[in-house]
């Protein structure tokens, strides 16, 4: 069974770019080894990040990020059982988006979807972000 989780949150301020930089290359790292597929966006102190995989898995690594000190103030958005995969052809597994260039990138990714109830919210969270009202 699959199951998607987004969920938005504040980086620590004590957060370095050299911080920030390694949890995006161990995130790429550890959820492509899991088969978790998603994004992982830092936009203004804020992550934003989307985990679909199997339900236990995701679960698992959901309670792991909820204790990881480099965030706060944690946002649940989403969280629901999905019948397959919306980010299986994004990127190459697990992708990382750091630049607004990648970030309009990812909403053009988003306006091609197949017209999914997921795929529409998330495209509506992701103009937020575009927006900065998260």
């Amino acid at each position: 069974m699959l199951k998607t989780i987004c969920y938005k949150s504040k980086s620590n301020s004590g957060n370095t770019i050299i911080d920030i930089e390694s949890l995006f290359y161990n995130t790429r790292q550890n959820n492509n080894k899991q088969e978790i597929k998603g994004i992982l966006i830092y936009r203004d102190t804020t992550f934003f990040q989307i985990l679909e995989g199997e339900c236990t898995i995701v679960n698992t690594l959901y309670q792991s990020i909820k204790r990881d000190s480099r965030h706060g103030n944690i946002k649940e958005l989403l969280n629901t059982e999905i019948d397959k995969y919306s980010f299986a052809d994004f990127g190459l597994g697990y992708a990382t988006i750091s630049s607004l260039d990648a970030l309009y990138g990812f909403q053009e990714y988003l306006n091609k979807n197949d017209g999914s109830d997921n795929f529409k919210i998330i495209e509506n969270l992701v103009q937020d972000l575009l927006n900065k009202e998260l």
